[in-house]
Parts: C-alpha cells; sequence; structure tokens
C-alpha cells in the first residue's frame, strides 16, 4: 500500500499485550505524524521486549512529531526514511536499512544504547539530542548505571554522524562494532561518558572514516 498518511492530532496509542502499536509493512510514500506510543509493558532489554513502532520493507516514508514512550521501534529492510522532531525513551534500531535520516530528535533513556545503526549504508543521525541518564562512570557492564552508548555502528558504510549533542553514558559517546567504512563523524558535541567519545572493539574494523571538528569534554 502507498500513499497513506496517518495524523493522530496528539491523540495516544497503548498497547499491552500486542505486539505493534504501529507496524508499517510493504508500504511507500507514507506519513506517520502526531502519534504518541506508549507501551505499558516496559520490559528491560537484555529480557526482550515488543517494538511500539516497526517499519518493514517499507520507502520513502516521514515520521515527524511522534513520541515512541515505553519500549522499542525499529526500521528493518527500509529505505529513505525520515524520523524527526519526535522524542524517544527507548532505543530506536535501523537494521538493513540504507538513506535512513534521524534528525533533531530527542533520545531520553537508560536503555543500553539510544542509536544502532546495523548491516545498512548511507544513514544518517544529525542534530538529535540524546541523554543516556548514567553518572559517566564505568564499573563494568553489571555494575553501571544508566546507558551504555549513544551511537552504535556495526556493519555498516557510508554513515553521517553530524551535529548532535550526546551526554552522559557509562561506556562511550559513538562506538562502531564489525565494519565501520566510510564514515563521517563531524561536528558532535560530547560530555560525561565513562571511556570515551569514539571507540571500537569486538571484530572492529575501521576504513575511510572522517573524524573532525568534534567537540570533547568529561571522558576518559
Amino acid at each position: 500500500m502507498s500513499n497513506v498518511s496517518l495524523d493522530c492530532q496528539n491523540h495516544t496509542i497503548t498497547s499491552k499485550n500486542e505486539d505493534y502499536n504501529i507496524y508499517v509493512k510493504g508500504s511507500s510514500d507514507f506519513k506517520i505524524n502526531n502519534c504518541k506510543l506508549v507501551s505499558s509493558l516496559n520490559v528491560p532489554v537484555e529480557k526482550g521486549t515488543q517494538d511500539v513502532l516497526k517499519i518493514e520493507d517499507s520507502k520513502r516514508g516521514d515520521l515527524n512529531n511522534n513520541t515512541i514512550a515505553g519500549n522499542f521501534a525499529q526500521i528493518r529492510g527500509s529505505s529513505f526514511i525520515t524520523v524527526h522532531n519526535s522524542i524517544f525513551t527507548n532505543q530506536l534500531l535501523v537494521y538493513r536499512s540504507n538513506n535512513t535520516t534521524i534528525k533533531d530528535n530527542n533520545f531520553s533513556s537508560s536503555a543500553t544504547v539510544a542509536i544502532i545503526l546495523q548491516e545498512g549504508s548511507n544513514n544518517s543521525a544529525i542534530s538529535n539530542f540524546i541523554d543516556g541518564k548514567s553518572d559517566g562512570v564505568f564499573n563494568g557492564m553489571d555494575n553501571s548505571v544508566g546507558a551504555d552508548d549513544g551511537i552504535v555502528i556495526t556493519d555498516e558504510s557510508g554513515d553521517l554522524i553530524q551535529g548532535n549533542t550526546l551526554q552522559n553514558f557509562f561506556d562511550c559517546a559513538i562506538e562502531n562494532t564489525g565494519k565501520m567504512f566510510d564514515a563521517k563523524i563531524i561536528g558532535n558535541k560530547a560530555s560525561n561518558a565513562g571511556v570515551c567519545f569514539l571507540g571500537g572493539w569486538y571484530y572492529s574494523s575501521v576504513k575511510g572514516i572522517i573524524v573532525k571538528d568534534n567537540i570533547v569534554s568529561n571522558m576518559p
């Protein structure tokens, strides 16, 4: 189905036992605006959880001025999706997707990672505010407070991470695992992380990246 526009007019969709509040699959040229998606389950990250929002096998979508609260959101196998001016209280996963733009959003959560870009290409995180709610002290993976990282890049190429404000993580503001090729990490402001601004381990392979004009404070 294509050319569908959903405007919730700031009404709330609350789920209890359902898998998704909104699930878009195989669509193109769609819009989701002014929706508040809430889950009452709020299952911890390590236990697995439902997605309050899932976009799958779709293209050319625009998500604007939404609130994604309680549980995860994911964009999967999709292209040219734009997520902007929205509020997230948990994790957004972009998986096997390309040309996804995450822009001007507010992420405030102690979930393990705010944004994951995984196994795709040419995805962008631009001008987002990301707060991991950590004290910025690394006491081991099981004993640290708040979020592990702000943005994780896993087996991606051509990504742009620019102009974001990242704060309060017990590990790193930005981390790569696996391959990170031809990425640009430019003009970000990062503060209060327990280990680093940018770090990679776990079979890390980095090639052709540009890191410049970032402002980093209170990180060892």
